[in-house]
């Protein structure tokens, strides 16, 4: 048995020992790939750098050529003529923008107002959200109907009877009506 066994082992040498060794290939094509893209990054930064930003200065020469070329084809009175139109354009803008539209409350007057009614005056204070309405009712049944409706109205956030009189055609009244900012509003 002990001759055998060095002889086992001289076997498993000469086995092993017949492998050939790992290629070291794959570190280097890794390598070389990062060496590749790292020269196509400068490629790119170098163009970047030297050939878009000469074009954008270039652009900027010529907006500037024109834009020189456009003043001085305008007069100076030309330009303030259009400075002023332009900031009057831009205020009237911002006023209409946050402005009220008091014609909404006619539209509203005319949805809400039932057929035995009828208004002579309108006063519409938009300072104070307020309109004022006088008019003539066929029956004092008719007003109170009115002003339910105008009550019940999402438009309107509240109705109070400032007046009334009884005339030979009924009823003339004076009511207070509260619009909500939003039926007053641009639509």
């Amino acid at each position: 048995m002990p001759q055998n066994a060095p002889q086992n082992f001289q076997n498993s040498f000469t086995e092993e020992s017949s492998y050939s060794p790992v290629a070291l290939g794959l570190p280097w094509r890794v390598l070389l790939f990062a060496i590749i893209l790292f020269a196509f990054s400068v490629f790119i930064l170098l163009g970047l750098k030297f050939g878009y930003s000469a074009y954008i200065n270039n652009k900027d020469v010529s907006l500037d050529k024109k834009i020189d070329d456009l003043a001085a084809s305008v007069t100076q009175d030309q330009q303030k003529s259009l400075i002023s139109f332009y900031s009057q354009l831009n205020n009237l803008k911002e006023v209409l923008g946050k402005h009220t539209f008091s014609v909404r409350v006619f539209d509203l007057l005319e949805k809400y107002t039932i057929p035995s009614i009828y208004f002579n005056d309108a006063k519409i204070t938009v300072d104070i959200n307020k309109v004022q309405l006088s008019g003539f009712a066929r029956s004092t049944e008719d007003l109170v109907e009115q002003l339910a409706v105008f009550d019940r109205a999402p438009e309107f956030s509240g109705s109070v009877l400032q007046q009334m009189n009884f005339v030979p055609q009924g009823v003339a009244f004076t009511i207070i009506l509260s619009p909500k900012i939003d039926a007053l509003s641009k639509l």
